[in-house]
């Protein structure tokens, strides 16, 4: 397994939250709280890391399922054995979402990348973040989007982080 909070922040000079402001939610992690700090990482990576201005980091809605599903397609999933869209619509974007997504956006609001992410629990060690997928769409990779995936690891590790996650990881 992967441990994204090996990675030096130092290294890249991505800020994290403070400790007060990351146990504000703990306790209290309902949607929006979820989603305000998601988007406050993802701010924060793309604000020191957009220097280049070639990709943007922001989380996914309910608008983008078609979009997902389509860079997902482009990727080679073959998305006939997954669920449908409305079923993909509820179960990331409903009002229990079971999984989390960030778009990888270039300038011209083209998806260039999605990574689906969840938050699970381990009973030795509590909350954890799991990384499930990153999808690239190949034709971007040439663009610099490859390069950016260590600053998506960044985020994700500021976002488990924040969430007080004891572990992030890709299976």
């Amino acid at each position: 397994m992967i441990s994204f909070l090996e990675l030096s922040t130092e290294e890249t000079q991505i800020p994290v939250q403070s400790e007060t402001e990351k146990r504000s939610f703990v306790g209290s992690l309902n949607v929006d709280n979820i989603a305000r700090i998601i988007d406050g990482c993802l701010e924060r990576t793309n604000d020191v890391r957009n220097q280049s201005k070639l990709i943007n980091l922001r989380r996914g809605e309910a608008k983008d399922v078609p979009t997902i599903m389509a860079t997902m397609k482009d990727c080679g999933v073959d998305i006939s054995k997954m669920m449908d869209e409305e079923a993909f619509r509820i179960d990331g974007f409903g009002s229990t979402p079971l999984f989390y997504c960030i778009l990888l956006e270039k300038p011209n609001f083209e998806v260039a990348g999605v990574i689906l992410w969840c938050i699970g629990y381990s009973t030795r060690t509590g909350r954890v973040l799991n990384v499930e997928d990153l999808f690239l769409n190949e034709e971007q990779c040439s663009e610099g989007v490859g390069d950016v995936t260590k600053f998506v690891f960044h985020a994700l590790s500021d976002i488990a982080t924040s969430l007080d996650c004891c572990r992030c990881g890709w299976k």
